[in-house]
């Protein structure tokens, strides 16, 4: 046989004899372990490796023409006053929450405020604040979300990309101190934090995404640096928690809300619904109708 038959035969015939009778040599117990470590190695080498964000596959359009989808635009400049839009609505006492939205961000290098919540917005401290931080210019991304003062924080891996459009989902619950992040409706990360076992977010405070609320209230309606950058739409706060997170049923579910695109007010939206639940702009943000959108594209 030629060159490349005779590596192809290697490949294919003599390594999987040589992993058998390495195995044989090492006893029966490690027999198995070695047998099983080779074919795993053949697996991997023959389909590599998944990303750990799967393509979303085309979906249908979320809306008829005569009721388009609106996405709003956020654009943060320090030399104007912050773009904020509040959500006109009574939030109760939360021992849980899941909240979950679609973002296309125009500004990775600096950190994207998508949601907070204070009962006093000028002395008081972060009641539930949901942010993509990001350090050094951009290179290093995580989740930031804070839980009455305590700041958690999982790695953005692979980081978010400007001018693209993602779903996110993130959820906690106060009787287990379990914190998840779910991106494209894949679970990114669940943890244990035991500085948020037992807390209650405080009812009836002022909930806005866009801006952090020192940066609103404290600092003259004047950009920080952690002002969202980009579109924003379907966002939607819950106060049920989603279950155990690594759960089959809990990832095919969150991963169904991520390729439905629906505004689901009785099963997720019932606190904050992007259609039903009234919104104020300040500082020029814009709402922009999205027509025959499809889910994903807007």
């Amino acid at each position: 046989m030629n060159t490349l038959q005779n590596l192809k035969y290697r490949r294919k015939v003599l390594a999987p004899r040589t992993s058998l009778l390495v195995a044989m040599a090492l006893g029966p117990s490690r027999a198995v372990a070695v047998v099983l470590l080779a074919a795993v190695c053949c697996l991997q080498g023959a389909q590599g490796r998944s990303p750990p964000y799967p393509p979303i596959p085309p979906r249908p359009p979320v809306c008829p023409a005569d009721a388009p989808l609106i996405k709003l635009n956020f654009e943060q400049n320090e030399r104007k006053r912050v773009q904020v839009v509040e959500y006109d609505t009574y939030i109760p006492n939360l021992s849980s929450f899941t909240i979950h939205y679609w973002f296309n961000l125009r500004d990775t290098a600096t950190t994207n405020t998508m949601f907070n919540y204070a009962t006093d917005p000028y002395t008081g401290t972060e009641l539930l604040e949901v942010q993509l931080e990001s350090k050094e210019g951009g290179r290093h991304q995580f989740w930031k979300i804070t839980i009455k003062g305590v700041e958690t924080r999982v790695s953005s891996f692979p980081p978010i990309r400007k001018g693209e459009w993602y779903h996110a989902l993130h959820s906690w619950e106060s009787s287990t101190g379990i914190i998840s992040h779910y991106i494209n409706g894949e679970l990114l990360q669940s943890h244990y934090n035991y500085q948020t076992k037992g807390l209650v977010i405080p009812a009836g405070g002022i909930a806005q995404s866009g801006q952090t609320r020192s940066a609103r209230f404290l600092y003259n309606s004047v950009d920080q640096g952690e002002g969202l950058n980009g579109w924003l739409t379907l966002f939607q706060l819950s106060a049920k928690p989603i279950g155990v997170p690594t759960s089959s049923d809990s990832v095919a579910a969150k991963a169904e809300r991520a390729f439905n695109c629906a505004d689901d007010h009785d099963k997720e939206g019932e606190t904050i619904s992007w259609n039903r639940t009234p919104r104020k702009g300040f500082g020029g943000v814009t709402e922009t109708p999205s027509y025959n959108s499809v889910c994903g594209q807007f």
